[in-house]
């Protein structure tokens, strides 16, 4: 039997490094609230921001690895004494696209009854590999841009905003597309690891507060105000989408 080549081991090398994702903080304000750092080694950044008016921290670790959940970790600190309670790990944000073709023969994209939804349709989930990130900051409110998000033909960013002051973390899939006439529907939401988290409730229009285990096969359920949350063993996580804009 032949010898293995030495520049076998070194084309195998070679396809399993990838480079670090550029970090761009020079958009960070020095009278940011919002504390923003980057470990380099690790791959991941960390925003960590007052929560309330009583004195409790709340922090966001996002990885930049491509074969990792996004949000690595969420937690909560009561007071500035306090432990850090992690709240979720591994969490992943989900978006998926339905796109049809628009009939703009009639009167271009003022055209209000187009009956898109007789057409056929595609559906994209899309695929984050981080590409390049930066982040801004200043005063109260802090965002990172996260290039590298994919869906069919369409390509962009995820964003994720933070505000001093609020709990809440607006996250984005900010997507655009070459080709023309698009008509598109999304579904967003965050995939848990299986087995960490416990239930999931929400607010039935006619029957009030219900909840399911976890593993409950997944399916539609009416929801008022849009709002699901998920208990997890250190907390839960609310997802609602913000209010309603119409985009024409």
């Amino acid at each position: 039997m032949s010898p293995l080549r030495p520049c076998f081991a070194t084309l195998l090398l070679a396809a399993v490094i990838r480079a670090a994702v550029p970090v761009d903080l020079t958009g960070v304000a020095a009278d940011s609230a919002v504390r923003i750092s980057h470990n380099a080694s690790a791959q991941n950044v960390t925003f960590t921001w007052p929560a309330d008016d009583t004195g409790a921290l709340a922090s966001a670790t996002l990885n930049l690895a491509p074969d990792k959940p996004l949000i690595a970790s969420l937690t909560w600190q009561a007071t500035a004494g306090a432990a850090r309670q992690i709240v979720a790990e591994n969490l992943t944000p989900l978006t998926v696209l339905t796109a049809r073709v628009r009939d703009l023969n009639r009167n271009g994209w003022m055209v209000f009854f187009d009956k898109v939804h007789t057409r056929p349709s595609q559906r994209f989930p899309a695929k984050l590999v981080p590409m390049a990130v930066r982040a801004t900051a200043s005063g109260t409110r802090a965002r990172i841009s996260i290039e590298g998000l994919s869906a069919g033909s369409f390509t962009g960013r995820y964003e994720f905003t933070f505000f001093a002051g609020s709990p809440l973390v607006l996250a984005e899939a900010v997507l655009t597309t070459t080709q023309e006439n698009r008509a598109i529907l999304y579904d967003a939401g965050l995939v848990a690891p299986l087995g960490r988290a416990r239930s999931y409730a929400w607010i039935d229009p006619r029957q009030g507060p219900q909840s399911a285990p976890a593993d409950t096969p997944g399916g539609v359920r009416a929801a008022r105000h849009r709002v699901a949350a998920l208990e997890l063993p250190g907390g839960n996580v609310t997802v609602f989408p913000p209010p309603h804009r119409y985009l024409y």
